[in-house]
């Protein structure tokens, strides 16, 4: 069943918004990285792992959103052979 145009907008939406989120959290964490804030290691450490986390998670949701479009685009293309 192909997406309907609502639908295809909301999937692309997503993944511009997952795409920016990427980029704006890596550039924070070199920010971090380059001036890290004056805390205690192990508080600067946590912060660094959480940081990752976030990256990390942010990155797979937006692989699933490329692949959801991805099986959208070829469920749609099955649908008009």
């Amino acid at each position: 069943m192909a997406l309907t145009p609502q639908q295809q907008q909301i999937l692309e939406e997503a993944r511009e918004r997952a795409s920016k989120l990427v980029a704006e959290l890596e550039e924070k964490a070199a920010e971090l990285e380059k001036n890290p804030p004056k805390i205690d290691a192990k508080n600067l450490e946590e912060g660094r792992t959480a940081m990752r986390k976030a990256i990390a998670s942010v990155k797979k949701a937006l692989e699933n959103i490329e692949k959801a479009a991805e099986v959208a685009d070829k469920t749609s293309d099955l649908g008009r052979d």
